[in-house]
């Protein structure tokens, strides 16, 4: 009987743990999805810092038309800039902690490529 309470002891502890890896493996293609969308406009932030000597403080909505917005990005909050660097970052619930994604570059060379961090 004592096995029996183990092993169902066990099993309930394992039980978040198997929820929390499986909400990880369905949001997982989905923050791929968002990272994507935002490393398409670097091309567009590298040319408009040739041109104008910066980084544009807000996106282009031209550079959205037309495109699918992925679920993870807000259209009105996913980029800021100060003109000598620039930041992308989503929100996303597919983890009870580090909810947020956020990629940095700037001044310079991009750096360190994208961060996943707690919002709360």
């Amino acid at each position: 009987m004592k096995r029996k309470l183990v092993y169902f002891g066990l099993f309930l502890a394992m039980v978040p743990f198997a929820v929390w890896k499986a909400r990880q493996a369905y949001y997982s293609p989905k923050v791929v999805e968002a990272k994507t969308f935002c490393e398409a406009l670097f091309p567009k932030l590298e040319a408009t810092r040739q041109r104008d000597g910066q980084y544009p403080r807000a996106i282009d909505p031209s550079w959205l038309e037309g495109k699918r917005i992925p679920e993870f990005i807000d259209p009105n909050n996913f980029y800021s800039s100060t003109g000598d660097t620039y930041q992308f970052y989503f929100r996303y619930s597919g983890d009870f902690w580090d909810n947020m994604w956020g990629y940095m570059c700037g001044p310079g060379p991009c750096k360190g490529g994208w961060q996943s961090y707690d919002a709360n």
